[in-house]
């Protein structure tokens, strides 16, 4: 799978999504959450639910997310 670049943060949400781990947000900035939710979901590595202005009201990782985790499981960057 061609690899796709990820900041920081989304790669520490995509962990946690793939994980199941609900709550993250609580231990993150809700602004810088949101924005890492909302890029993975248009890179297709994440499904996100908003309710208001930023807060995210439910993400979960798509099989690409999973997938993508799977055979990049150090979440490299392309060169």
């Amino acid at each position: 799978m061609k690899r796709i670049k990820l900041t920081q943060n989304e790669k520490k949400v995509l962990r946690h999504l793939v994980a199941g781990i609900a709550g993250y947000q609580s231990r993150m900035n809700v602004r810088q959450y949101a924005d890492a939710c909302q890029c993975l979901k248009n890179k297709g590595l994440a499904r996100v639910m908003f309710a208001s202005g930023h807060e995210v009201y439910n993400a979960e990782a798509t099989d690409k997310g999973v997938v993508y985790l799977e055979n990049n499981p150090y979440l490299l960057n392309p060169v």
